[in-house]
């Protein structure tokens, strides 16, 4: 076993002049690495940087530098309940519903096996919500307060292959996950939400990862991962499911160089919420990346997830919908120890 000697940095500091998400989710793409400015767009064949290791971990071993990745972001978020006639509570519509939120993350190669075969690892919040209803809310008998935070470490093995004289990488590893989750909801009696119950859980799972990327020339590469369903937490108030269950998640992405300064990035993605009782959903997207400057590179990206839950069956707690993404940055590379997105 044999470390590089240096060990490379990347300092996030901002990730996109523009990064902009629409309706409202649970999945978080975004964890402040440079493929937010590309709205992830081919997050499973980039292999661009340390976060591969999440989004493929296959893409490790294709990595010419041992560096490590850590990143992060403050997400500005509004959901807005919005009632009609048919509402039979009195009270407000609930104010705005999110919080100010950061995500960050921890991506580091942490090891080589004769040129070969490769060990890294993950840490990041793959999953977030965190809802807060005004005192008054029509809706106060049922959930005031909703949270829910999922971590995710993932320790990553992959190997270098040849396959008709191309690279050919493999990936695999697994995922521990870590639920928190705390609701609240007020007592029904007259003085609005100023009573609650309150109540608070943490639970624990473990997960199955893989992933491939192959290079069909030098200029193109398809990439494809996998993540396995995990049940790590109990949902019984609100519905008939009786866990909150990660489902599985499928990602097919390509890249494809135009040019040396120039290049597209586009990936399609599936995930099965009908574990949940949801709706299975369908993710795309399309980005650019351009070196307009040496060492200095525009980014540019939009995608599109569809609803897990249609209107008319959403509830309170898990108010989500389609989101579409659009980003864009700049990626300077300062030394060969420190680049800024």
């Amino acid at each position: 076993m044999k470390n590089n000697k240096y060990i490379y940095f990347t300092i996030l500091i901002l990730v996109s002049f523009i990064r902009q998400m629409f309706a409202g989710g649970i999945q978080v793409y975004e964890f402040g690495q440079p493929g937010t400015g590309w709205a992830n767009a081919g997050m499973a064949a980039s292999a661009l940087d340390p976060s591969t290791i999440y989004f493929n971990p296959a893409g490790m071993a294709r990595l010419t530098k041992f560096e490590r990745l850590y990143s992060g972001m403050i997400n500005f978020p509004s959901k807005y309940f919005h009632s009609n006639h048919l509402s039979t509570k009195t009270g407000t519509d609930g104010g705005k519903l999110d919080d100010l939120s950061f995500y960050g993350a921890y991506f580091i190669p942490i090891a080589t096996i004769n040129s070969r075969v490769y060990l890294g690892m993950s840490l990041t919040r793959p999953f977030y919500m965190n809802l807060s209803y005004a005192d008054d809310w029509k809706g106060r008998y049922i959930v005031q307060n909703h949270k829910i935070k999922v971590f995710d470490l993932a320790p990553e093995i992959a190997i270098n292959l040849r396959l008709f004289s191309r690279n050919l990488y493999l990936g695999t590893g697994c995922d521990y996950y870590r639920l928190s989750e705390s609701d609240g909801w007020a007592l029904r009696e007259p003085s609005y939400g100023r009573n609650k119950i309150r109540g608070k859980s943490v639970h624990e799972a473990l997960g199955l990862n893989a992933g491939l990327l192959y290079e069909i020339s030098k200029k193109t590469r398809i990439g494809a991962s996998f993540r396995s369903r995990a049940i790590v937490g109990k949902e019984k108030r609100f519905t008939s499911y009786e866990h909150f269950t990660l489902p599985n998640r499928y990602n097919l992405s390509f890249v494809h160089d135009l040019s040396n300064e120039l290049s597209i990035l586009g990936d399609v993605g599936f995930d099965a919420w009908s574990i949940m009782g949801w709706n299975d959903t369908w993710r795309i997207g399309l980005g650019t990346r351009y070196e307009f400057i040496k060492k200095v590179t525009a980014s540019f990206g939009a995608s599109y997830d569809s609803s897990p839950i249609s209107s008319k069956y959403r509830l309170p707690h898990f108010p989500l919908d389609r989101e579409i993404r659009v980003g864009a940055g700049i990626d300077c590379k300062i030394t060969e120890k420190l680049s800024i997105a």
